[in-house]
């Protein structure tokens, strides 16, 4: 195996064993058998499928954050234009229209998945109760914090995933990402220093918030390697596990019913935007999966905070919740700063690897 590991990038060794070509001393001659030819010519077709063009990395990114960037909008739009209080309720029907699309696209035969089964659910455990963990502690923390420190405390999922990501998959980033990691976090602090005023217990359901949606992601990149599973079949199955506790918490909170009552559902527009956030969710999750899959936990991570800094930027002129003080306006630069650094290095890396796959 040694002579085919010198031929190929390590990234496609699973695919030598799975196709069953055997392992030939360096004097063999492959022409001696037809059938071993034969799957040489299937792997290498196989090969070029499987390597990506090199902006494919690229593309993956801006598809999450341009997914991520509306959904935030549209959801800022539901709760601050629309008045709409009941964030668990709309995080049910995200759920909710994502297994129905799941299962639509299926039967529209545009994707495939595997049927649910309580023997491989247990592979989720970790994934869905992060999921769950992060759902439930976000709610409780926006409650206990203003806005401002809402949002700093969040951009420190970011430092969490570098250490998950070494734990967990035993990935260790560069000194110079992490140091642009670094310059975005605390330019995140800066930007929120005039509104840091709460509760102790606030800060810690803040960062109680920020290791589940660290150890969400992170299980996401290593339930991908699993050859068992593809994408969709992890959507499935996350989405599905997670139901459940989200249901029980919108009935023992009242919010289900109290949603029914609300008023604006004689309202077509918040009726369309209701649906199109719930809808949006799909395609989010999708986005969220892929980007995590092509990369790594810690990009998908930076790909939020870089959007956070987008809609803060947008929500200065759309929604004016946002005080535009010299202090805020100067963190947002340092954040943004670290987060275009990260952003080059990264691309960087990309397209590197993909001239040293380009050669084999």
């Amino acid at each position: 195996m040694q002579y085919l590991t010198s031929l190929f990038p390590d990234t496609f060794l699973k695919e030598i064993k799975s196709s069953g070509i055997e392992a030939r001393p360096l004097n063999s001659k492959y022409g001696e058998n037809d059938e071993t030819e034969e799957k040489l010519e299937l792997f290498k077709s196989r090969k070029e499928k499987v390597i990506p063009s090199q902006f494919y990395g690229i593309f993956v990114c801006v598809f999450y954050a341009v997914s991520s960037t509306v959904i935030t909008l549209v959801n800022k739009a539901t709760f601050t234009h629309y008045h709409f209080p009941y964030q668990d309720v709309l995080f049910l029907f995200q759920i909710l229209f994502s297994i129905f699309f799941l299962f639509f696209f299926r039967w529209l035969k545009w994707i495939n998945f595997q049927n649910f089964s309580f023997t491989q659910a247990k592979h989720f455990v970790i994934l869905s109760l992060s999921f769950v963990g992060m759902v439930l502690f976000s709610l409780v923390a926006l409650r206990l914090n203003n806005v401002p420190m809402y949002s700093a405390l969040l951009r420190q999922t970011t430092l969490m995933v570098l250490v998950q990501e070494y734990i967990v998959l035993k990935i260790f980033q560069p000194l110079s990402q992490v140091c642009c990691i670094i310059i975005m976090c605390g330019g995140a602090i800066v930007a929120a220093w005039n509104d840091l005023h709460g509760s102790y217990s606030g800060y810690t359901m803040g960062l109680v918030t920020c290791f589940f949606t660290s150890s969400y992601t992170v299980h996401v990149k290593k339930i991908s390697e699993n050859e068992s599973f593809h994408l969709f079949d992890i959507m499935l199955y996350n989405n599905v596990l997670s139901l459940f506790p989200i249901l029980l918490l919108t009935l023992f909170s009242g919010n289900l019913q109290k949603t029914f009552e609300f008023e604006l559902w004689s309202s077509w527009d918040f009726v369309v935007c209701f649906a199109f956030s719930s809808g949006l969710a799909f395609v989010l999750n999708y986005s969220i999966f892929l980007c995590t899959q092509v990369h790594s936990p810690l990009t998908t991570s930076v790909i939020g905070n870089l959007k956070n800094l987008v809609t803060d930027l947008v929500g200065l002129f759309a929604f004016n919740d946002v005080k535009r003080t010299p202090l805020y306006m100067t963190g947002i630069l340092i954040a943004t700063l670290g987060a275009l650094l990260y952003s080059y290095f990264k691309t960087m890396t990309i397209l590197s690897r993909s001239k040293v796959r380009s050669r084999y």
